[in-house]
């Protein structure tokens, strides 16, 4: 049986018993990875004015996005 979701499961899985309270989930791994990458590319302001030029988004927008590329990427590398 595949535990891997297409979000990459949980980041931070509950104690056994525990697994069936709404509860106690928590992120999923991709939003973990894109909170991760999400620090990288807001640290590096270059990066961010690079974001700022993706047609039709707004900066914001265009770092969100990019922060949940990486994490899709490393969810797919992770799966090879």
């Amino acid at each position: 049986m595949n535990l891997i979701r297409n979000d990459g499961g949980e980041a931070f899985p509950c104690p056994v018993g525990y697994e069936h309270s709404d509860y106690l989930k928590g992120m999923s791994l991709r939003d973990f990875f894109a909170a991760a990458a999400l620090t990288g590319i807001k640290s590096n302001q270059t990066l961010c004015n690079i974001c700022s030029q993706v047609e039709g988004l707004t900066q914001q927008e265009a770092v969100a996005k990019m922060a949940y590329i990486d994490a899709d990427a490393m969810i797919a590398e992770g799966n090879k």
